[in-house]
């Protein structure tokens, strides 16, 4: 069993999106077990994308990623890391 984080970003919830996307993860057997509406800092922003940093687009990443509230989730299942990303 394991746990991974799931961002739900601006365009998801700006689109009305998250209750269908939640309940895809749940279908496929996902356990939502921590959930929070959250505007992202620079700080973390910086900390979460260290390893975009360095490309052109970073930037843009950032802008787009503090223009609205996020939800954060934490989703545990089998195999939850490899499989929420595919």
């Amino acid at each position: 069993m394991e746990k991974t984080l799931i961002i739900f970003k601006p365009d998801c919830l700006n689109k009305k999106r998250l209750g269908a996307v939640i309940d895809r993860f749940e279908q496929a057997g996902f356990a939502l077990v921590g959930c929070k509406m959250i505007l992202l800092s620079d700080e973390t922003l910086d900390e979460h994308y260290a390893h975009l940093a360095d490309l052109p687009f970073f930037p843009e990443i950032k802008k787009f990623m503090s223009s609205a509230p996020v939800v954060i989730a934490v989703c545990q299942g089998n195999n939850a890391v490899e499989r929420i990303r595919t």
